[in-house]
């Protein structure tokens, strides 16, 4: 027998049996840490989604009131309404009305194209967020779907905030669109948070937008 021949043998299966140990312990620590991010990522996503229905629920909670606010005004405090006043939340009405129908509506426009028709009434930062500027010379459409196409069919505004003295509004959208593409037709249901500002210039533009679908 080979003292020497068996003495090499054991200490090759010494090696296979360290490394295979060693690969084992490595595939443990890295599905412990796929387990622990999968795990975060879960309890986030739980997190963010237990914040919209909450938010969703705080908004129908407010619009309810405010409908109810405006059934129970009477035609003499109506009246008492100033005249000027009335005009103000007009013009945001109209502004915020205005960027929720170029904002959810779209076919075969270009990023470029919304956001020329968006610049005028959204503040710098939020226009760089809904409708960022593309530096391809060939803008890329709106949707991955050339088909796709989307239309805002009836939007209800309601102010919940109003401050004349500080040019600054804040509103509630219900927004209905309908959606056509690939997979057939949609209609969406979603409520949108706003708040709208009066610049320097006298322009009135919306500053924050919050978006949040209905199922």
């Amino acid at each position: 027998m080979n003292i020497n021949k068996t003495k090499k043998s054991g200490k090759r299966l010494y090696i296979v049996a360290f490394f295979l140990i060693l690969s084992l312990v490595l595939n443990g620590v890295l599905y412990k840490n796929l387990y622990a991010k999968e795990a975060v990522s879960s309890n986030e996503f739980n997190k963010e989604l237990k914040e919209k229905e909450t938010n969703i629920k705080a908004l129908q909670s407010e619009i309810q009131g405010l409908q109810d606010e405006i059934k129970s005004l009477d035609p003499q405090e109506r009246k008492e309404l100033s005249k000027t006043e009335l005009e103000q939340q007009e013009a945001f009405k109209t502004v915020a009305n205005t960027f929720i129908t170029d904002y959810l509506t779209y076919s075969t426009n270009t990023i470029n194209e919304r956001r020329e028709k968006l610049t005028p009434i959204t503040s710098a930062e939020l226009l760089n967020q809904v409708a960022p500027e593309s530096t391809d010379n060939d803008p890329s459409q709106l949707s991955s779907d050339p088909t796709f196409s989307a239309k805002v069919s009836n939007v209800i505004l309601y102010i919940s905030g109003f401050d004349s003295s500080t040019d600054q509004t804040k509103m509630i959208g219900d927004v209905t669109y309908k959606t056509q593409g690939t997979e057939g037709k949609t209609t969406e249901h979603s409520l949108v948070e706003m708040e709208l500002i009066k610049d320097k210039k006298g322009q009135i533009k919306v500053n924050k937008y919050t978006y949040y679908p209905i199922n």
